[in-house]
């Protein structure tokens, strides 16, 4: 389902051909272009017999290319993230990823080495997902499901389907989480479970491994040990925990965020023990939880893809990339310059500043993030209204008047907390930079624009022909 129209439009052709290295092509549609673009075009025919930005980081497919199939789900958690908590569906005529979408897909099938179907709701509530197994049964696939739908029938057709891993969501006995902490939920989760396991002897098969992923917060903190004790005692083979992410200071106050120096104590606990004990348990798909913060081990790791088909993300946080794959092949997607560019900034996490929803993210620095969302939620604060200033910056801009525009742009930039009013403020400074033909202080400003907008598309396509005409490669050498 796509919320956008697609098309030839100048301004995609040119952002798409600049953005996989596609050079010739950028400079002969910039040629045909309106004034708009005129600024650009100057730029690119600059750009001559260089190598292209950060060749080094291009790197083979993602090791998971993940997919939702279902955007229904009847489980009604208080902390669902998809909008679930008092919903049974998202849209009245869109329930689930057809089987001609899902063949859209399937060169991302193709290009990753595993494949996931997980995502926005009930994975087992779609009527085609026993053709989805079928179709990627050649791969090595994982298969996400609160079980609470797991009926015998079903069961045992993900145990013909070939499925290697059944991935089960249950938290226990939290209110926030899977069944609200109801012992009648929890009791019809183990049945599932142990009605799976005995389907397995009957067919005498060793799959699908079965995994438990438990959503944290403080409600089953301490329960996590009798959970993962009673799971292996299932023969659940793989635990990994993950934060339960508030999204109001009600769930706040729930979460291992509100207390999180303790929390994450005794979640490192968790891990150590179960480790001890030989348990290929993990959070965020480590095997320890850092006290400092560490490079994103999600940035080369996955392409997820939801609701909006043709615009994947690289994690599962709010992270918007500013191509979509429409028109491109999946090497062409993956090793376009924002990946690049996104692998090379975690790669030196420490000396290059990642971008700012990176930065606090609770799988990068937990400490950090709850520190955040917590000021977040504890502020009555009403934030400075600065559009006007930055409408009033804009204006400056047009009518030439380029001094009292940077002047404006700056008051915006040393008042505003909105990552999307910081990014477009760099980004119009940046502009009057190229301008003047100050290129140093463009690329610095389209930077700090990518920083706080990283799917800023036209800063972008200026950062990408500045970083080749100022042959920052050799700058950092190594790239």
């Amino acid at each position: 389902m796509n919320h956008h129209q697609t098309g030839s439009s100048y301004k995609t052709r040119i952002i798409r051909s600049i953005l996989t290295d596609d050079l010739n092509e950028a400079k002969k549609v910039l040629r045909e272009t309106p004034e708009d673009f005129q600024l650009m075009a100057r730029l690119a025919e600059k750009v001559q017999g260089r190598s292209h930005p950060l060749p080094l980081h291009k790197h083979p497919g993602p090791r998971f290319a993940m997919s939702s199939v279902s955007y229904t789900c009847g489980v009604g958690c208080e902390m669902c993230c998809s909008g679930f908590n008092d919903k049974t569906k998202l849209f009245d005529n869109y329930k689930n990823l057809s089987p001609s979408e899902f063949d859209e897909w399937s060169p991302w099938v193709e290009y990753g080495d595993e494949v996931m179907l997980v995502g926005m709701g009930e994975t087992l509530d779609s009527p085609h997902i026993f053709d989805h197994l079928e179709k990627v049964r050649h791969k090595t696939t994982y298969l996400t499901t609160s079980g609470s739908t797991l009926t015998a029938k079903k069961a045992e057709r993900l145990i013909q389907s070939g499925l290697n891993y059944l991935s089960l969501s249950f938290g226990g006995e939290t209110t926030a989480g899977h069944g609200g902490g109801a012992i009648n939920y929890s009791n019809l989760f183990w049945k599932n479970v142990t009605q799976l396991n005995v389907l397995k002897d009957k067919l005498k098969s060793s799959h699908p491994i079965l995994r438990l992923q438990i959503c944290v917060d403080l409600d089953n903190l301490g329960q996590l040990h009798s959970l993962i004790e009673k799971a292996v005692s299932k023969n659940i083979e793989e635990v990994e925990l993950f934060y339960m992410i508030p999204s109001s200071h009600e769930l706040f106050e729930k979460s291992v965020f509100s207390d999180y120096e303790n929390s994450g104590e005794q979640i490192r606990t968790v891990l150590n023990y179960w480790l001890a004990k030989g348990l290929e348990i993990s959070i965020y798909n480590r095997k320890e939880l850092p006290e400092k913060p560490t490079s994103c081990h999600f940035a080369d790791l996955l392409l997820i893809f939801n609701l909006d088909r043709y615009s994947p993300q690289p994690c599962c946080g709010p992270f918007k990339l500013p191509l979509e794959t429409t028109g491109l092949t999946p090497d062409q997607y993956w090793n376009s310059f924002p990946l690049r560019y996104f692998r090379y900034l975690h790669a030196n996490d420490g000396r290059e500043k990642v971008p700012s929803l990176c930065e606090s993210c609770w799988a990068r620095d937990p400490n950090k993030f709850a520190n955040s969302i917590q000021k977040a939620f504890a502020s009555n604060k009403n934030p400075s209204n600065l559009i006007p200033i930055y409408q009033k910056a804009s204006a400056l801009k047009k009518q030439n008047k380029l001094k009292q525009a940077i002047e404006e742009f700056e008051r915006v930039i040393e008042t505003a907390e909105d990552s999307e009013l910081l990014g477009k403020s760099h980004f119009h400074i940046g502009e009057i930079e190229l301008m003047q033909e100050n290129f140093e202080n463009a690329f610095a400003q389209f930077r700090e624009a990518l920083r706080y907008q990283y799917n800023h598309q036209m800063a972008f396509c200026y950062f990408y022909l500045l970083w080749i005409i100022l042959d920052k490669n050799a700058v950092h050498p190594g790239l």
